[in-house]
């Protein structure tokens, strides 16, 4: 019997992932990651993380994406550099840091990315999994909220109020799908958003945002293969 739920999750996981078709973009060998802790059942995905590429591949399309590559340069600092942060079902998400020179002043800073893995890789979005009113909850409860007078109703106005508020130190632009799942429990999963700075003046500037939020039934299935990477490293 527990052979035949754990059949039966997988399949609902498979097909309710997006079905996706091959785009002639270069493809490599795909093999398994290596999670700090074992998933509870076959991952979607799989990721080939053997060289400065990262590639994707969608277990029931067997379709490979290349989902991001470093840019490195001899005997300097410049570049874009990477890292995987975690994945469920059929998303992944990974940080992007990046300095360059020239100018007036160098170019630095931070970034998560959130994507589906599907026809193309597409912005994953954060309200597909939790409902608007258990985000807003959440975000009620950050300090980065409650240090404010901020009262807004609605999440969209919450939102709006802070990115007015924080407007240089902080950019609220692709929040819904700049994010990483950390940690997945019974019934509560801790996700984290990246806000990389609103302006140059505060370039480098990098804000993390824990939620923690009951999951949905739904979102359980999806997030039953859950996986987190190494650490990464934060400004």
């Amino acid at each position: 019997m527990h052979r035949h739920a754990r059949l039966l999750i997988l399949l609902m996981l498979v097909f309710g992932a997006a079905c996706s078709k091959e785009t002639g973009q270069a493809q490599a060998p795909s093999v398994d990651s290596t999670p700090a802790a074992e998933a509870l059942v076959e991952p979607v995905l799989k990721l080939d993380t053997t060289g400065q590429a990262v590639f994707v591949t969608h277990r029931a399309t067997g379709y490979t994406f290349q989902l991001f590559e470093d840019e490195t340069f001899e005997d300097s600092e410049e570049g874009t550099f990477h890292q995987l942060l975690s994945s469920f079902g059929a998303y992944v998400s990974y940080s992007r840091e990046w300095y360059y020179e020239g100018g007036a002043h160098p170019s630095y800073g931070q970034s998560y990315h959130a994507v589906a893995v599907g026809e193309t890789l597409a912005e994953a979005d954060l309200r597909e999994f939790f409902p608007t009113e258990a985000l807003y909850a959440a975000l009620q409860q950050t300090p980065l909220v409650q240090q404010t007078t901020l009262d807004h109703a609605t999440l969209d106005e919450l939102l709006d109020g802070l990115a007015t508020t924080y407007e240089c130190e902080m950019s609220f632009d692709g929040f819904f799908s700049s994010f990483f799942v950390d940690e997945v429990h019974d019934d509560t999963a801790k996700v984290v958003i990246g806000l990389t700075h609103g302006c140059e003046v505060n370039r480098g500037t990098f804000t993390t945002l824990e939620l923690r939020m009951p999951i949905p039934e739904p979102t359980k299935l999806i997030l039953a293969d859950h996986r987190r990477f190494e650490h990464h490293t934060e400004n």
